[in-house]
């Protein structure tokens, strides 16, 4: 229900939408900002949603192009959002293959790992400049929002924070790992010889 909760909280804000313009990245996509998915996916699920009367679609013509099919939220549609909403939600799972690999690093070499953190300290810093730039042209007043507008900007400032925590992560690693590591031996890793001590024998 997630997904479909996306979806239809972000045709709630955009009106009518393609399938397109909902698996795009822009700031008016719920489903972009804070739920990615395969585009096929997302229209898997209009088929479902639309079959359950939750949404409804219309073909537009367009000049020189193929008439696109566009989906409107249904009062049907805006009650299961509602539903969901006030319905408690456990913490989502983690699944994150960059800590996978992190995790797993003392197999490679560690100019392997440092050079993977760099790459997503890269794109985590552009992401965090497209959400700041968002930020300032469609919020520039937050105290000043209307309520509808709010709510989507909490969203907006958690992404934010997001982006944030993983750069100042990915740093923090990058300089741990370029330290030298522990000549200690890790006792955990050990391995028996297999050869066992006699023991004394008391006299």
């Amino acid at each position: 229900m997630s997904l479909q909760a996306a979806i239809l909280a972000s045709l709630l804000f955009d009106n009518a939408c393609c399938g397109y313009e909902l698996s795009k990245e822009h700031i008016n996509s719920c489903v972009s900002t804070v739920w990615q998915v395969p585009q096929q996916q997302i229209y898997r699920e209009l088929k479902r949603m639309e079959a359950s009367g939750w949404i409804v679609s219309r073909r537009v013509c367009q000049e020189n192009r193929l008439d696109k099919k566009v989906y409107e939220i249904t009062d049907t549609g805006t009650e299961q959002l509602q539903q969901w909403i006030s319905t408690p939600i456990d913490t989502p799972a983690i699944r994150n293959p960059l800590l996978v690999k992190v995790f797993s690093g003392h197999i490679v070499s560690c100019e392997t790992v440092l050079s993977e953190l760099e790459r997503h300290q890269q794109l985590h810093h552009a992401h965090l400049e497209e959400l700041e730039r968002c930020c300032l042209e469609h919020f520039p007043t937050p105290s000043q929002l209307p309520e509808r507008a709010r709510y989507i900007y909490l969203v907006l400032l958690h992404r934010i924070g997001e982006e944030q925590h993983w750069i100042e992560w990915c740093q923090k690693a990058k300089r741990f790992l370029g330290k030298p590591a522990s000549k200690a031996s890790d006792k955990s890793s050990e391995k028996p010889s297999g050869k066992q001590s006699t023991p004394v024998k008391k006299r």
